[in-house]
């Protein structure tokens, strides 16, 4: 909670955020993932047993008594519609997708912050390989592997997809296919959190590295004319201006907001001098400064930390 990393959009450094904001980014997603394979198996718990081939069958059959015996909560109320639909393996596809489009993420953003070019994490060496070529490699292979299996899932709720689209009334053989995606999507997902969880588990945040990166970046620009605005009363367009001036000048003298004389600064405004400037522009002052629901001040990542554990206590409970 207490490091401080570089929040991005478009792929470019944006504002100042604590590690924890990130993580607890993938947590809600993953929450909403977690809801979906709920509804899926709700829609799983009803009864086709009973059915017969398409019209029912001729001899007095307690499907109720069934229901209940196979711990199911309903009966499928048409014989035809009950041997046909598919629509709970779809429904538990779409949670298998939705799920691996958000763990290719993950994964597609631990590639990037763990490369040399951005380096604000490392993943431990049981977790890497090196290359055949170059001995300095070290390659986060799990993270490839999970990004390229996400196609796989997607492709396996595609294949579902089409199968059904083009089917008469009831039973068809082709109805038989829909067990390779279903399987297949169960063990690819289950090993792909397996390696998402050995990661996030040993990967290691670099503080160092993420400051200079925030720096470099002029994460807390927006926190400057924020702070022209609120404490000098200066309107909005003419701070932007101004603090936009200000980071030309630093791009110019290859300086960060930060070691740039205030010599400078001063001749850009007069507000850029001492304390306030510097509190301005301060990295962990920015994160605080974050003080709305759902935001990375530290009151509120401990606010929503404990909403997070108990939303995972109340899925526990609806699971087990």
């Amino acid at each position: 909670m207490d490091v401080i990393i570089p929040g991005y959009t478009h792929l470019q450094i944006a504002q100042p955020i604590r590690a924890s904001q990130y993580l607890l980014s993938w947590f809600w997603a993953l929450e909403r993932d977690q809801e979906f394979f709920r509804f899926a198996f709700k829609a799983s718990e009803e009864l086709a047993l009973g059915s017969g081939a398409m019209a029912g069958v001729n001899y007095p059959t307690d499907r109720e008594f069934l229901k209940k015996e196979l711990g199911l909560s309903k009966v499928s109320p048409n014989s035809m519609d009950g041997v046909s639909s598919r629509d709970h393996i779809l429904e538990f596809l779409f949670a298998c997708t939705q799920l691996m489009i958000h763990v290719s993420r993950i994964c597609e953003d631990i590639i990037l912050y763990s490369s040399q070019e951005f380096g604000i994490l490392k993943l431990p060496d049981s977790l890497t390989t090196g290359s055949s070529i170059m001995p300095q490699k070290k390659n986060p292979d799990i993270a490839e592997l999970i990004r390229g299996k996400s196609g796989r899932v997607i492709g396996n709720l595609n294949h579902l997809l089409v199968m059904l689209k083009g089917l008469p009334s009831t039973y068809n053989r082709d109805l038989q296919e829909d067990k390779l995606a279903l399987f297949d999507s169960i063990e690819t997902v289950q090993i792909s959190l397996e390696g998402i969880r050995e990661m996030i588990e040993g990967w290691i945040w670099i503080p160092e590295r993420a400051e200079v990166s925030l720096k470099n970046g002029f994460a807390t620009a927006t926190d400057l004319a924020d702070f022209l605005v609120n404490e000098k009363k200066i309107p909005f367009r003419t701070a932007h201006e101004l603090v936009g001036t200000l980071v030309g000048v630093c791009v110019k003298q290859k300086k960060t907001l930060f070691d740039l004389p205030e010599s400078d600064r001063v001749s850009i405004s007069k507000y850029f001098v001492g304390k306030e400037y510097e509190d301005a522009v301060s990295l962990s002052l920015s994160a605080d400064k974050k003080i709305s629901y759902g935001g990375t001040s530290k009151k509120r990542q401990e606010e929503q930390l404990k909403i997070a554990l108990d939303s995972l206590k109340e899925a526990e409970r609806l699971f087990l």
